[in-house]
């Protein structure tokens, strides 16, 4: 049986541009302990799936293609530190489209889950918005709530199952509790 994970990206995997989009790698620093973090979910057989809102693209800030290569170096960098992703699905509309992909909906959770065959209620999703919260719920999740500076405020209404400061705390309660 196969374990898999879903993380938001901006604010979990790399640092988040307040007011702005990562819009080249040069731009894209991941955050603490996040790298060691996916290399002990690879090294537990934990497969990682990105989920990630991505208007940029709507906005036209940014191009389909330059996200796809900020997100091959990602993934090389994550891979050349001993972890892996799986696959990202990112949503390029703008909250105004009303698509069924932008997060909080569900749409890319339920696209990975036909995809990989994931039961979605053993799996967690890792976000740093309550919109990632909402989205986990309604497709069945557990979820994970990451507080920083930015946020801290929010965490105590993102109705989250767990609420971390970190990605690697959170694989850590995840290993520890033997959940997934």
């Amino acid at each position: 049986m196969n374990k898999f994970i879903f993380l938001d990206r901006d604010g979990v995997i790399n640092k988040k541009i307040q007011d702005g989009y990562v819009t080249q790698y040069e731009e894209f620093i991941f955050l603490h302990k996040v790298r060691e973090a996916l290399q002990i979910l690879h090294q537990n057989q934990i497969q990682v799936i990105v989920i990630t809102n991505q208007q940029c693209i709507g906005k036209k800030i940014i191009g389909k293609d330059d996200l796809l290569k900020i997100h091959k170096k990602m993934v090389e960098e994550i891979k050349n530190f001993g972890g892996e992703v799986l696959d990202i699905f990112y949503c390029p509309h703008l909250s105004s489209d009303n698509c069924s992909c932008r997060k909080p909906k569900p749409g890319m959770l339920f696209e990975a889950s036909k995809k990989y065959d994931i039961d979605l209620n053993k799996t967690y999703f890792i976000g740093d918005s309550i919109s990632d919260i909402q989205a986990g719920k309604s497709a069945g999740t557990k979820t994970i709530y990451l507080e920083d500076k930015y946020n801290l405020q929010k965490s105590s209404q993102s109705n989250a199952d767990q609420i971390f400061k970190n990605l690697y705390e959170a694989v850590e309660f995840i290993l520890s509790e033997k959940v997934i």
